[in-house]
């Protein structure tokens, strides 16, 4: 029966597991996407006070236009990661839209795009991992990916948990193997250790991941807890300003407060007392391990955000990984592609022992599993090229 289970529930989710870990590896890489996918961004220049004001300036006619038209919510994004522009952005339903901003003008920079190719960043991987692009459905879908890798994992552990070393050590010997002999050896037996010996091998990543995600997903769907109110503010900085202040102020006082790339996003959010609404210069969720949401006003206040007590802030940390440095999230991408891996491997296991791929069904799955990373990263590489001709 667990085997049973194992098989064909693996089997009748795996398009959909592949499509979330697929999307999930390229969510984690969405700074270097978007980097790749708007060339115009190596034209910008470092910010300088005009720069930064012009562009405050500039945030608060697009965030008073949206709330007036469409009820789009603008906000200014600083530079992060291997992207080292500012966006003026907005979420259009698929990802987030808007110009790139010279730091040092603080004007649009060229687009990027042409009447032949729209426009296109790594945010959009971000929505695909999370929804889809299927709205309520698709996070439904998600959900149930989830609860399938889950289930697939923990079955697949207790079946082979009397040699699970012993499936790690020909899980190695098999990738040995793979790496040395022409043509590769993958029969069946290949397939089978690579996928219950890799599966043993990095059952811990896969549980954290898929546990996350799944968390995160059912989150979204309906709240397992009810949402806190944000602590109190904090006013740490006793000097009362009657003005608004400019965002180059802000931050400056940001660089004091949380160092040099403390600085996240910035939005005009509506007050009561202030008619034209107050800006706020928000933490980088890079700069903390639980994105805190702490902000500073335009008076120049600090106001302390969220903690990791919340349970589920900790999870969407180490989930999301957006405080992990160039090497830890190297590592991670490498981890959801093992990810992907295991379920490939299953797959194929499953294909050679019935008569999965003697249906057109079969054949198409197979076809996407293998060609779903290798065309997508052609796609993005011609595309980036395409937008630098």
């Amino acid at each position: 029966m667990m085997r049973r289970l194992h098989r064909w529930l693996g089997y009748g989710s795996a398009l959909f597991m592949l499509l979330v870990v697929w999307s999930g590896v390229l969510a984690l890489l969405a700074p270097e996407i978007t980097w790749w996918l708007t060339p115009q961004a190596s034209a910008a220049h470092s910010a300088t006070t005009a720069g930064l004001n012009s562009m405050g300036a500039l945030l608060t006619t697009q965030a008073r236009q949206g709330a007036t038209e469409n009820g789009a919510i603008w906000f200014l994004r600083f530079p992060v990661g291997p992207d080292p522009t500012f966006r003026l952005w907005h979420f259009d339903g698929w990802q987030f839209q808007g110009p790139a901003l010279d730091g040092a003008t603080g004007s649009p920079l060229p687009p990027s795009s042409t009447a032949d190719l729209p426009a296109l960043n790594g945010s959009l991987f971000s929505t695909f991992h999370e929804t889809l692009l299927l709205g309520w459905a698709g996070k439904v879908v998600v959900c149930l990916a989830g609860i399938s890798l889950l289930t697939c994992l923990l079955t697949g552990l207790w079946m082979e948990r009397s040699r699970l070393g012993k499936e790690v050590k020909r899980f190695f010997k098999r990738l040995r193997a793979i790496a040395t002999q022409r043509p590769w050896p993958l029969t069946r037996g290949g397939w089978f250790d690579l996928h219950t010996g890799g599966g043993a091998f990095q059952a811990a990543t896969v549980f954290i991941l898929a546990f996350g995600g799944t968390w995160l997903a059912v989150l979204a769907l309906a709240p397992l807890f009810p949402r806190q109110p944000p602590p109190p503010a904090t006013h740490v900085v006793a000097r009362q300003v009657g003005e608004a202040q400019p965002l180059s102020a802000i931050v400056v006082q940001s660089k004091a407060l949380w160092g040099k790339h403390g600085a996240g996003f910035a939005m005009l959010v509506p007050m009561e007392g202030a008619p034209g609404g107050e800006l706020r210069l928000y933490h980088a969720d890079q700069a903390a391990f639980c994105p805190d949401r702490a902000y500073i006003d335009d008076h120049l206040r600090l106001h302390a955000g969220h903690s990791c007590s919340q349970p589920s802030l900790l999870v969407r940390a180490i989930h999301e990984l957006r405080w992990a440095g160039p090497w830890l999230r190297a590592l991670a991408t490498l981890a959801g592609l093992g990810v992907y891996g295991a379920v490939l491997s299953g797959l194929m296991l499953h294909a050679s022992r019935s008569k999965a791929t003697a249906t057109a069904w079969g054949r198409v799955l197979l076809a996407l599993a293998w060609g779903l990373p290798p065309f997508t990263l052609v796609a993005l590489g011609l595309w980036g090229v395409a937008l630098r001709l």
